[in-house]
């Protein structure tokens, strides 16, 4: 074992049990949890999208303007459109309020979302 006196302790890297830097391995976690959120947020904008594609095509095939289904489910038209730009997230809420009036299940706006 080595002793390191007060002044040099400031310059020696903190090692865990393992031996390894805790300095390294510490940015190697925040790399990764950073890598992680961005592939999230990816998903998740793939998601809104794909779920705006489908709720554009459900109000068309139904013959809905934008502002119509916006009034029959009390929302803003901007809303829907922002919803199906897939520029907001749905709720679980307005996906529900959307499928009555649009008279489809949850399952159809989902569909080929991947979840």
């Amino acid at each position: 074992m080595t002793w390191v006196s007060c002044a040099q302790a400031h310059t020696v890297p903190k090692m865990d049990r393992m031996g390894t830097d805790t300095a390294d391995e510490s940015q190697r976690t925040e790399v990764l949890d950073a890598e992680t959120k961005r592939l999230r947020d990816e998903a998740a904008k793939a998601v809104d999208r794909a779920l705006g594609r489908n709720l554009r095509t459900a109000r068309i095939h139904e013959g809905y303007s934008q502002g119509e289904l916006a009034d029959l489910v009390g929302m803003n038209q901007k809303t829907i459109g922002r919803l199906e730009r897939g520029e907001r997230p749905m709720t679980m809420d307005q996906m529900y309020k959307l499928c009555l009036v649009l008279k489809i299940k949850p399952s159809t706006l989902m569909a080929e979302v991947g979840i």
